[in-house]
C-alpha cells in the first residue's frame, strides 16, 4: 500500500507539474553552488529542500523563482 502523502509519479500529467527543473546549474560568481539537479514542484503539495548549507538552498530557489519572473 502506498502513502497517500507520496504521489504516484506514473501517473502525473503535465497540468500536475508547476515546475520543472532539469540539470540546473547554479553559480555564485565563479562558483558552481548547485550541480546538476533535476526535480519536479508538483501543484499542491509541499516541496522541501534539504542541506546542510542554507545559501545553496536559497541559491537554488532564487535561480527557480528568477526562472518564472
Amino acid at each position: 500500500m502506498m502513502d497517500a502523502s507520496i504521489p504516484d509519479t506514473a501517473n502525473l500529467t503535465d497540468t500536475d507539474i508547476v515546475i520543472h527543473a532539469q540539470n540546473l546549474d547554479v553559480f555564485y560568481g565563479d562558483f558552481k553552488a548547485v550541480r546538476g539537479v533535476t526535480m519536479d514542484i508538483l501543484k499542491k503539495r509541499v516541496t522541501a529542500f534539504i542541506g546542510p548549507l542554507a545559501v545553496v538552498k536559497l541559491l537554488f530557489s532564487a535561480a527557480l523563482i528568477a526562472l518564472m519572473i
